[in-house]
């Protein structure tokens, strides 16, 4: 975070202090990643006030949607979540809505349910032939995790064979491994 703001710093300094607005995604990112959903959720509420595109602001309503089904606040998270059909064309999008579906799904305020699991099963299945094996490999992890809830240990040892398949296209595993490992 001290690196994004002497960047945005840096920015103001040569009169491109709007321009700063750009670096929201990256910050949003770093508060997740430190677990610090409050910062998320505010950081992400400004962000997609600011939005100039459609985009920008979808993809911050569902970096609003991923915090709040984490803090708890569920119904709030289902009003900010996107529906599928407006996810599916964008694979930028697929991460953030993937984590708030599984949230609310663990805590029984979406059904995980066989329509659940088609869905996030497409969304892997694009991201696959597409070669984005990393978010691949998180988003079956996901997916895994919602069919040992389920009580659906074939699903999850099918993901299980999906992520073991696509680890040798990672250059590095970065701990894709060792989740592989906890699931199996």
């Amino acid at each position: 975070l001290a690196f994004l703001d002497k960047q945005a710093g840096a920015l103001a300094t040569v009169g491109r202090g709007e321009a700063a607005r750009h670096l929201a995604s990256a910050r949003i990112e770093a508060y997740f990643a430190q677990g610090k959903l409050d910062e998320a959720l505010r950081e992400a509420t400004r962000a997609r006030a600011r939005s100039t595109d459609d985009n920008d602001r979808d993809s911050h309503a569902l970096d609003c949607a991923a915090a709040l089904a984490r803090l708890g606040h569920h119904q709030e998270a289902l009003a900010a979540l996107l529906p599928f059909d407006k996810v599916l064309p964008t694979h930028s999008l697929y991460t953030r809505w993937s984590e708030a579906v599984l949230a609310l799904a663990l805590a029984g305020a979406l059904p995980n349910d066989h329509r659940l699991d088609g869905q996030l099963f497409g969304l892997g299945d694009r991201l696959r032939r597409n070669g984005v094996t990393r978010l691949f490999i998180e988003l079956e992890q996901r997916r895994a995790s919602l069919a040992l809830a389920r009580e659906q240990v074939e699903t999850a040892a099918e993901c299980a064979v999906a992520i073991r398949a696509a680890l040798p296209r990672l250059r590095a595993p970065l701990g894709a491994d060792r989740a592989l490992d906890a699931l199996e």
